[in-house]
């Protein structure tokens, strides 16, 4: 996994484990007396590993699908500014980790790096205080092929943490929405979503309808269009999730913060599909590591637990080790590691 992610080095510390001195008893892939210790055999199968991927380690590079750009001034200002009343940091962790059980490899940065286009999708979460030079790049993200999300209060103040009658300010072209004010909820309050002109109340079986909390916002569509909106007071049919479209690409804005199956529902249904990623949920303990190589693109999938576990995954590979042809993959053994390459 450490070389899969992009590591040259692997160093042991201890060959053999001391027999004096104060790291007596430490760790070692040897005891002192050349016996193999358990540390043994996991060196000796990951060169086993590493042998299969031969053919895909020469100019090997893991990666990162998804940015998420966590702005420090957003966060101090939710911090310390008691009129928010939003807990920020376990918004951002909620997005990362749900993110993370869809597979995704993720960075998270507090400034944008200087190249964009390499990502698949950036998530900009309840970024409070407006940047014009930040939106302006991310405009430039959208309209060349990018995937854009953000979420509640993006944009809702200028740099001196002052607000306007409409925000998100310099992304309102981006976005295509204005909002003109928020709703606090009660304490335990919740309001339900649907899919946009669902008005009879009915659901489809494949989106659940979950419910929203915290944050609601009032939001007016410009050039985007509503994907789901609110379903009951105080904001009955107004937007809960909308969609624009900008040059080649897509952003998306979430204007409340929901529960996991809210944004499954909402990551596997729109936002994934346009960003070019699965919009499948990988079972517990199972890592997928998308890369480059000399070889070709390709994915990694690691079973870190100790036993077999069935997952569902489609495409057009060839795996490394055996060289067949692979169109799926059902289920790996336990510590089990497969490497294909595209086709």
């Amino acid at each position: 996994s450490t070389i899969l992610h992009g590591a040259r080095t692997v160093a042991i510390d201890a060959w053999r484990r001391p027999s004096a001195g104060p790291d007596q008893f430490g760790g070692g892939a040897l005891e002192a007396d050349g016996t193999p210790r358990d540390t043994w055999e996991a060196l000796r199968q990951t060169a086993k590993d590493l042998e299969r991927m031969a053919d895909c380690l020469p100019g090997y590079a893991p990666q990162c699908d998804v940015l998420i750009l966590d702005d420090p001034a957003s966060a101090m200002l939710a911090r310390f500014n008691l009129f928010f009343q939003f807990d920020r940091p376990s918004h951002v962790a909620q997005l990362y980790g749900i993110l993370r059980r869809f597979g995704c490899a993720i960075r998270v940065v507090e400034q944008l790096p200087d190249s964009l286009p390499g990502y698949r999708l950036i998530v900009v979460p309840a970024k409070l205080v407006d940047d014009p030079a930040v939106s302006a790049r991310l405009a430039d993200y959208v309209r060349v092929g990018g995937c854009l999300l953000t979420t509640m209060l993006t944009g809702v103040t200028d740099r001196h943490g002052a607000t306007g009658p409409e925000w998100p300010m310099s992304l309102t072209e981006t976005l295509g929405i204005r909002i003109r004010q928020w709703k606090f909820p009660k304490p335990g309050e919740t309001i339900k979503i649907r899919l946009a002109g669902r008005r009879d109340d009915r659901t489809d079986r494949e989106t659940p309808r979950p419910e929203t909390g915290v944050w609601f916002e009032q939001v007016f569509p410009l050039t985007g269009r509503t994907l789901w909106e609110y379903a009951g007071y105080p904001l009955d049919g107004y937007p809960a999730l909308t969609h624009n479209k900008l040059g080649t690409g897509d952003a998306f804005h979430a204007a409340a913060r929901g529960t996991p199956a809210l944004w499954e529902a909402v990551l596997t249904r729109h936002v994934l599909p346009s960003a070019g990623l699965p919009a499948a949920i990988l079972p517990e303990g199972v890592e997928l590591i998308r890369f480059t190589s000399k070889g070709g693109p390709g994915t990694a999938v690691i079973n870190h637990r100790g036993k077999r576990v069935d997952l569902t995954l489609e495409g057009r590979w060839r795996d490394v080790v055996s060289g067949n042809k692979v169109k799926e993959l059902r289920h790996l053994r336990p510590y089990d590691m497969v490497v294909l390459l595209d086709m």
